[in-house]
């Protein structure tokens, strides 16, 4: 299939590719939608923001809170949180979200008190800034869970009369961009 798609003001020919390969690999490699109602939490985003979507979180057992201080020490990282921690979970795991927007995928947790919990080291825990007011700290889910994470990109928040947000989300991936820094390999004359 063949799509004729005029871009309007873009008179660089490395741009162009790129807009269009993006458009390409989302034709090729998008294939979920997600359509769910939430509470007002949702107005915090905008349009085009990635955020984190599971089959069975959040359920009534999920503790969102905020990282307050961290200590990595080998392969595991102790984090202090701002909400007390439901140590009943069957299942407990874990989800940060960093202060990038970016997320981590399930940790299994463990317990070390009620405001602290141990999860395997990752590479990006040493991106995280702590006491810095400029900054909000990274954002911890506490939850049960046996299954994983989706990505997904906001295309639509739609407040409601009774108080929820109706929002509509596609699929994300790293595959979608990896042309975004690409040059035209063609001749455009």
């Amino acid at each position: 299939k063949i799509e004729n798609y005029k871009l309007d003001g873009v008179l660089n020919q490395d741009h162009a590719y790129q807009i269009g390969m993006r458009r390409l690999m989302k034709y090729l490699h998008q294939r979920l939608g997600h359509n769910t109602t939430t509470e007002l939490d949702a107005l915090v985003y905008e349009y085009g923001d990635r955020i984190l979507l599971t089959d069975d979180i959040p359920g009534n057992k999920t503790v969102s809170c905020l990282v307050v201080d961290m200590v990595t020490t080998g392969i595991e990282t102790v984090f202090t949180v701002s909400e007390q921690l439901d140590w009943t979970f069957e299942n407990p795991r874990a989800i940060l979200r960093y202060q990038n927007g970016s997320a981590s995928g399930l940790l299994e947790a463990t317990f070390v008190g009620d405001y602290q919990l141990s999860v395997p080291w990752q590479a990006a825990f040493d991106e995280i800034m702590l006491n810095d007011p400029s900054i909000e700290p990274p954002r911890l889910v506490f939850c049960n869970s046996t299954r994983g994470i989706y990505d997904a990109i906001f295309e639509e928040i739609a407040p409601q009369a009774d108080g929820t947000c109706q929002v509509t989300a596609r699929q994300y991936s790293d595959l979608f961009y990896q042309y975004d820094d690409a040059t035209y390999p063609g001749d455009a004359a």
